[in-house]
Order: C-alpha cells, then structure tokens, then sequence
C-alpha cells in the first residue's frame, strides 16, 4: 500500500469523524513512523489518526476501528513512545463516544466520570468492553439529568455484567462536578459582544 492511500484512508477517516485539518496533518506526519512496520492493533492509517486524536484532543471511540485495546495499548508504547493506561483508555473513548454522538459538556464530563470510577471498582475489562462501559455510562447519566441519547445501531452492545450497579453510585456525584466545573468555565470566559 503507497502512502498517498495510507493518507487517503487518513482523509476519509478525517470526514467521517469531522476532525480538523491540523489533526489531519499530525495523522500524516505520525503515519512516517508506522510506514514499513508491522501494526498489530489496527491498519497504519487508523492507528497514526487515532494518536494523532489523543495529542489534539479530539478523540476517536475505538469501537469505530474494532481494536483490541491492549494491541493498542502496546502499538503507542512501542511505536510513539506512549504508555496509555487503561483508566486512560477508559476516559478516550468516552470523550470519542460523546464527540461522535455531539453530547453537551456536562453530560459528557459526567459520563467520563462515571466511566472511569466504575472502571477503577471494575479493575478488568476484557477486550473491546471499553466501548460498553462508555455506554453504560452516557446511558446511566442521560437518564439522570432527563435526557434523551440516541445510539447508532451499530453501537448497541451486550450489558457489561454489574458495571452499571456499580456506575449508579457516582452517577450523582459526577453530574454535580460537571455542572460545577461548567459554570466555573462560563465565568472564567470572556462575555461575546
């Protein structure tokens, strides 16, 4: 495959998820460093676009690319030199997941939130159950705060055995720190004219 369809991929990818040119850009420049090498966790332009997400802040879910995490995990170790924890894994792909479903700052910093506390009792989460955690998650908050989410099909998943007992004991607390975090940000911008 010759790196102008490696970039194209990146491209595609790009629209699909709206992203910005500038993180399109560093996709193309982290691709150099996978070009010729043996990915185990996804195809060479995923994996450069996915970093390159992670270092902009605009996070893609990695359900969208059907990676194991923990191939993930060892492909940004060994070729970018990133150690991303499993909290941390955790936390991205909620914060993708509320990219691509356009949730609101609240509902979203609450769910990451949640995610990551009920992760943390959790302890394991074998193979893609990332995804179903962030669901489980944005699920539980938007029922709190009265709220609707619409799921695209391909994103139901199976229940994640007794994370969402477990999410309901923080689901209050996150919201609360969301809110207070929200209106923190608001009065610390400057007012539009």
């Amino acid at each position: 495959m010759s790196i102008k369809s490696h970039e194209a991929e990146i491209e595609t990818w790009a629209t699909v998820f709206g992203l910005s040119n500038r993180t399109v850009e560093l996709a193309k420049q982290l691709l150099q460093k996978v070009i010729g090498k043996k990915v185990y966790s996804m195809s060479r332009a995923q994996l450069a676009l996915y970093v390159a997400s992670i270092i902009t802040g605009e996070y893609i879910p990695l359900a969208y690319f059907s990676a194991q995490p923990k191939l993930v995990r060892y492909d940004l170790r060994k070729f970018f030199g990133i150690e991303l924890s499993p909290e941390k894994l955790v936390e991205i792909e909620t914060r993708g997941l509320c990219r691509v479903l356009k949730l609101d700052r609240v509902l979203c910093e609450a769910s990451v939130c949640t995610a990551v506390n009920t992760f943390n009792e959790l302890k394991i989460l074998k193979n893609r159950r990332y995804t179903a955690l962030a669901l489980v998650a944005i699920r539980l908050v938007a029922r709190h705060m009265h709220r609707w989410v619409s799921l695209p099909r391909h994103m139901f998943s199976p229940l994640l055995y007794g994370a969402g007992k477990i999410a309901r004991k923080y689901v209050e607390a996150c919201i609360d720190k969301a809110k207070t975090v929200a209106t923190q940000l608001q009065q610390q911008s400057p007012p539009q004219t």
